[in-house]
């Protein structure tokens, strides 16, 4: 083994020089300015100002000791500019000015940038119950509308679902269609995907919604260049997968995914299991794949007897195919930039150093997309890389000072083929590899947990373990792929050996998934932020001690006035992260009701004075599972950790679907029915189920009329049904109660129709101050009746109906009360405090927030 191979393992002695990366200050700068232009919002002067200064203070004073600050300035009002320039500057024939929020039917002609990909829910426990119908996703490029004085050019990225059988144009095609054109509307509840700023970050601020036979190819091929780059990808799948997909199965979705950077290739049950095992860089054509290719691309050329120089002119190429076959995100760009730049390094006989490389990289792809530094792909491809150069090397020192009593230097490494003869040197040289990998592997994970936790919620604390296990079977399935890509090229009668191979290593890789899957714990809410702090901690303290050549930072902080802030500083930030959802979290004094927006559907979260806090239904009548959309993420933002009780007003699925998910996620109390829940559950239907699945885990079930743990400050009322009262229907079996603070009071109707209201309406004694429309605000004989009986000073409507789509027979009941809607205001908030009762939407807080002062009643 020789010098330069030893250098793979060391990467550096201990006495070299400080790396110098010139670059890492302007990506620095630019990134500071894009994340300031995000959050502030400042003027553009003040980049322009800001750039000429630099430019001024540089040409007068002529020094270099202050470059990198220059270069840090400049960088920051680059990335500014940039910044808005992408994200807030719309041209005026963009798409975006012939779009509402409302979906508003519309004739588009356009470019179709990829092909249409099918696209399924995820599975939950309720998902056979619930209409998964299959549709297709793809995106647009505008060119024309057909607008009232006739067809006028449009530009713009629009995402199109394209619903029904679909067998139609694929990319480069240009289309003709018919469908529902709106913007793209931010998230309705709290800590629910903003998927408003998710597409804004890919230039794309419209979506159409059409059916297949309502589109229409008016061109073929016009875009040659999509067009063969989708053949392209066509073959490619051709020579790793064959056609027989019924025996592909999963594997085919794996493969797919890992060698051809097809993300929606693998299913939803594969990719959680790849989530919750830690492994989900597997899933992600990142820097490795491409790394591997070009590796062995690099090896096989060599090996023929070929240049070097020439050599890189081949990788460079390949780099660039393999581009036009795999999805372009982030870590795929970010990893075919420094494959071009150490091709270029090899062309031009320079030497390369990491961080600068990752610098240009980052610079790259931040002027071309400024938003994709909100991304987690783009943050954990990144962080992940320049934690593995950073922190490899002080983790192998530490770890050689500790267990082997000495420093790591290359004399030793070197000295290994003569000191050990045998078994024993092979032995020496694999225990090095593994210490090696082991903390490449250990670096990516401290880097990308606090990532993870901060846009998922979770994380996996044996997720770097499970990444060094599944390695070696990733590294061959990978390999082989690309093997069975370049020989089935050459000589494609080898791939009736190699396909079945390749398929065998893919299922062997879910299996271990699963496995890991099955015995990995998982780490949610404070749990999960608490371990990303104490990894930022690792993290700081690991670069403090690190051997820069020029004694360690630490020292040097230590010896600085400003060293000893700044080291506080870190300290604190790592230590009080975990906590600050919980000192951030909007309180009250009083009584706090949230109608989550879960379109058909009803999920109330109550907050008692006390601190105690309780769900009333948590259901919708969609394919998708709110339990895992909305109710957990608005929990997590309200830092709520458990919920003592869940009321389940009737057997419905819209009012409970998202009870199992929630029994998973956080603590749940028990679960309280009324005695009309089980009548009106037939066998083998949702509620019977749910009843089971409460019974398999010896869930508490209670009645609703047992309520001995209530706070004692507020008053709780169930009107219906009580003793002696018979529904006729599940909806009229729903449970109605008055919640009350402070002599206001809330009335909560589920899905009660004209008997229960008939009902309710003899007994009288029926008026609130907020009232909840009974069914979603569906109008019978006597729900007008019943509004002026209750009398409300507001009325609450939990619906997928908008305001401007309500009936004009519910109007008239409701008069002149205000109206608020789940499907305009978002979530609907409802504070009762002692002095006031305040009402506002989450999406329309400046101007549906309402305070009523206190009166007696």
């Amino acid at each position: 083994m020789n010098r330069t191979q030893y250098e793979i393992i060391t990467r550096r002695s201990r006495n070299r020089r400080r790396i110098v990366a010139p670059l890492f200050p302007l990506a620095a700068g630019l990134m500071c300015g894009i994340v300031l232009d995000e959050a502030v919002v400042p003027p553009i002067a003040l980049y322009v100002t800001v750039m000429v200064l630099v430019c001024i203070w540089l040409a007068a004073t002529r020094m270099t000791r202050y470059t990198r600050l220059a270069a840090l300035c400049a960088g920051f009002a680059l990335g500014g500019v940039a910044h808005d320039n992408a994200f807030r500057r719309v041209p005026p024939d963009d798409i975006l000015h012939f779009s509402t929020k409302n979906r508003t039917l519309v004739r588009l002609r356009a470019t179709l940038l990829h092909d249409p990909e099918r696209s399924t829910p995820r599975e939950h426990f309720f998902s056979r119950w619930t209409y998964r119908g299959r549709y297709h996703r793809t995106l647009l490029a505008a060119t024309a509308i057909e607008t009232e004085q006739g067809w006028m050019p449009v530009s713009g990225l629009v995402t199109l679902r394209i619903e029904g059988f679909y067998n139609g144009p694929s990319a480069g095609d240009r289309v003709e269609m018919l469908g529902k054109l709106s913007r793209i509307t931010p998230s309705r509840n709290p800590g629910a995907f903003d998927y408003q700023g998710w597409t804004q970050r890919q230039g794309i601020r419209a979506g159409m919604v059409c059916h297949a036979d309502h589109i229409e190819v008016i061109g073929r091929g016009g875009d040659v260049v999509r067009k063969l780059r989708s053949r392209l990808r066509q073959w490619t799948t051709s020579l790793l997968i064959d056609s027989d997909a019924a025996l592909a199965g999963e594997e085919r979705g794996l493969l797919e995914t890992i060698a051809l950077g097809r993300r929606h290739a693998v299913d939803r049950e594969t990719e959680e299991e790849f989530i919750r095992a830690g492994t989900t860089h597997f899933l992600a054509v990142s820097g490795a794949h491409l790394g591997w290719l070009a590796w062995l691309v690099w090896t096989l050329v060599m090996i023929s007897g070929v240049g070097r120089r020439k050599t890189a002119i081949i990788v460079a190429i390949v780099i660039l195919l393999y581009l036009c076959v795999v999805d372009a995100r982030p870590p795929v760009l970010r990893a075919a930039v420094i494959g071009w730049s150490f091709c270029a390094a090899a062309l031009l006989g320079r030497h390369t150093r990491s961080i600068n490389i990752l610098s240009l990289a980052a610079i790259i792809l931040l002027l071309i997309r400024p938003m994709m530094l909100f991304g987690p792909g783009f943050q954990m491809s990144f962080a992940c890389v320049a934690a593995i150069v950073l922190l490899r090397a002080p983790m192998l020192d530490l770890w050689f000072r500790i267990v082997h009593g000495r420093t790591r230097d290359m004399e030793a490494l070197e000295n290994i083929r003569e000191k050990f003869q045998g078994w024993r040197r092979y032995w020496t040289l694999g225990y090095l590899l593994l210490l090696d990998v082991t903390f490449v592997s250990l670096a990516a994970w401290l880097a990308s947990t606090p990532i993870i936790a901060i846009h998922f919620g979770r994380t996996a604390p044996l997720g770097w373990l499970n990444s060094l296990l599944m390695f070696p079977l990733f590294a061959a399935t990978l390999c082989l792929s690309f093997i069975t890509l370049i020989v089935g090229f050459i000589w494609p009668i080898l791939l009736t050996i190699l396909q079945p191979t390749v398929r065998f290593l893919a299922s062997t890789m879910l299996g271990l998934a699963s496995i890991l899957a099955d015995t990995t714990p998982q780490l949610q809410g404070l749990a999960a932020r608490a371990l990303a702090s104490l990894s930022l901690l690792l993290i700081a303290t690991i670069i403090a001690i690190r051997d820069t050549g020029e004694g360690t930072l630490w020292h040097t902080m230590r010896q600085k006035r400003w060293g000893i802030f700044a080291i506080s500083g870190i300290v604190s930030l790592c230590v009080t992260l975990p906590f600050w959802s919980i000192i951030d979290r909007s309180t009250t004094d009083g009584l706090r009701l949230t109608l989550l927006s879960v379109g058909r559907g009803s999920s109330t979260v109550i907050e008692f004075p006390n601190g105690d806090v309780w769900l009333a239904d948590c259901g919708a009548n969609g394919a998708y599972d709110v339990g895992e959309t909305t109710i957990v993420p608005y929990l997590e933002t309200r830092s709520i950790r458990s919920i003592d009780r869940v009321l389940v007003s009737h057997p419905n699925l819209d009012h409970y679907s998202g009870i199992v998910t929630l029994l998973d996620a956080t603590h749940v109390g028990p679960v309280t029915f009324n005695p009309w829940f089980s009548p009106f559950s037939p066998r083998g239907g949702p509620a019977d189920a749910l009843l089971k699945e409460l019974d398999r885990r010896q869930h508490t079930i209670l009645t609703m009329m047992s309520f001995d743990d209530l706070d004692p400050s507020v008053t709780f009322e169930v009107l219906w049904p009580i003793d002696g009262d018979k529904p006729d229907s599940s909806n009229n079996a729903s449970t109605v109660f008055r919640i009350g603070y402070q002599n206001r009071t809330i009335l909560l109707c589920g899905d009660i129709e004209q008997q229960a209201m008939a009902a309710l309406l003899t007994r009288g004694n029926l008026s609130s101050d907020v009232l909840i429309l009974p069914h979603h605000g569906s109008m019978e004989s006597n729900t007008a009746a019943f509004i002026a009986a209750v009398d409300p000073k507001i009325c609450i409507r939990s619906s997928h109906v908008r305001l401007a789509d309500t009936s004009e027979k519910l109007k008239n009941a409701i008069g002149d009360r205000p109206l608020f809607c789940t499907a305009d205001d978002g979530a609907i908030s409802i504070e009762i405090n002692p002095d006031s009762l305040t009402l506002q939407g989450y999406l329309t807080a400046t101007t549906r927030s309402l305070s009523i002062p206190h009166q007696e009643h």
